[in-house]
């Protein structure tokens, strides 16, 4: 039987899914998709870093239901796999420590930022001794070791390692190894995108509506019928694999006006029907928040302020442009001669086209024992040279380079940090 099969084997009061999938509210999406809700109980770690983590949650989307319940179960054991430390990590300086990364290379806060009175991090320093964890670099297999904050959740800061917010972005489960790496990839490269698509303000081009799939369309036509108008918009970037941003606006909704969401696929269709799902159900929960302020979590800080009918005009930077309803045909990801590929090839392909765009790509096992006994593997990517998801208003990391030089390889004009985008990041 596969992993994915087997994940109910990790749900009830002693296991790793304390708290079981819930049906979320319908009212805000179509029948036909199915949305799940599932969560753990804080988690007490005691050796080798005591901490106690917050509570890890996870959603799942799917037409059929079943799905929909194991995809919410998997994405919270994700969270919990994050924060999961079986050793001790090596400690020492980037100068030092066989494999270690040049901290230079990493994303940072631009000096503006680093003054700011609320901005809670500080510049990396390749002399600072820190913890760092052991992974591959998936180029040539070589062992490589990245700073341990940025590899795992809900683990404390020490002494010269405050300056990376965690976060989940670059962590995904599957079937096999392969799988979750190349999941993890299309994650990092969506998140870069969406990162500097709104600081820049990026008029990207509309995707068209060739692209779709029979099933999308039917999605459109629901939306259709709820007055929710759905924009579709190719943010593919240099490194060439298919990524859509597509945003949702609905005139007469008073709390999300306007929803963004976005997904990475080798394959445009795949990726344009992601994206839209995803926004479909990010709606209810919007609604639900607005509802009851103990909900609005950071991440959905910025998504309820741009709904907000009196930002309705935050994206007109795309929806409004001179030649708005310009549209082109995004090319799926180059495929092997054959036309069919199995979980490492496509992996590789992948790690290519980063490799190719001169990007580093470093992986991580991070599969707990449990996980490893339905045969659910995890892992995490750092692909230091993309520009990190952040929903910090004073931790932007707008001292990387890669803010400044995406727009120009994409075509497009290039702010300076004083005209970025002031307003909250919309995507959650």
């Amino acid at each position: 039987m596969s992993a994915i099969s087997e994940v109910h084997r990790l749900v009830g009061p002693f296991s790793g899914i304390t708290w079981p999938p819930q049906p979320s509210s319908g009212s805000y999406r179509p029948r036909s998709l199915h949305n799940y809700l599932a969560g753990t109980a804080p988690v007490t770690y005691s050796r080798p870093y005591p901490r106690v983590t917050g509570r890890a949650s996870g959603s799942g989307v799917s037409y059929d239901r079943e799905t929909a319940w194991r995809i919410a179960v998997i994405e919270s054991l994700e969270r919990i796999a994050t924060a999961s430390v079986s050793t001790e990590f090596v400690q020492g300086d980037a100068l030092s420590v066989p494999g270690a990364i040049d901290l230079e290379d990493i994303p940072r806060c631009s000096e503006t930022e680093l003054a700011h009175p609320s901005c809670t991090l500080e510049r990396p320093d390749n002399k600072a001794s820190i913890r760092w964890a052991t992974g591959i670099d998936l180029a040539d297999c070589s062992p490589a070791r990245v700073p341990a904050v940025m590899v795992y959740l809900d683990l404390p800061a020490g002494e010269g390692e405050r300056f990376w917010r965690q976060i989940s972005t670059g962590v995904a489960a599957g079937p096999t190894w392969e799988a979750a790496v190349t999941s993890a990839i299309c994650e990092a490269i969506e998140r870069d995108i969406v990162a500097v698509t709104w600081l820049q303000k990026l008029p990207l081009p509309r995707l068209a509506p060739a692209e779709l799939w029979d099933s999308t369309r039917d999605l459109l036509l629901w939306c259709q019928r709820k007055y929710i108008e759905v924009h579709f918009f190719d943010a593919t970037t240099e490194i060439g694999v298919p990524t859509v941003y597509c945003v949702q606006e609905a005139p007469y909704d008073t709390v999300s006006r306007l929803v963004v969401s976005a997904a990475t696929d080798p394959d445009p269709a795949q990726a344009a029907e992601h994206a839209l799902v995803e926004g479909l159900a990010l709606r209810p929960t919007l609604h639900q928040a607005a509802a009851d302020e103990r909900r609005v979590v950071s991440v959905l800080k910025g998504a309820l302020a741009i709904g907000s009918p009196r930002m309705s005009r935050a994206m007109d930077f795309l929806l409004r442009t001179p030649d708005h309803s310009r549209t082109r045909r995004m090319p799926p990801l180059a495929a092997p001669p054959s036309g069919s590929e199995d979980d490492k090839t496509r992996m590789h392909r992948l790690v290519d086209a980063c490799t190719r765009a001169g990007h580093k790509v470093y992986a991580f096992d991070l599969a707990t024992p449990d996980l490893r006994t339905i045969g659910l593997h995890v892992a995490r990517v750092v692909i230091p040279s993309l520009q990190p998801l952040s929903f910090s208003p004073h931790a932007r990391y707008l001292g990387h380079p890669r803010v400044y030089e995406l727009p120009g390889l994409l075509g497009h004009r290039s702010l300076t940090e004083g005209g970025l985008n002031s307003d909250p990041q919309p995507f959650a």
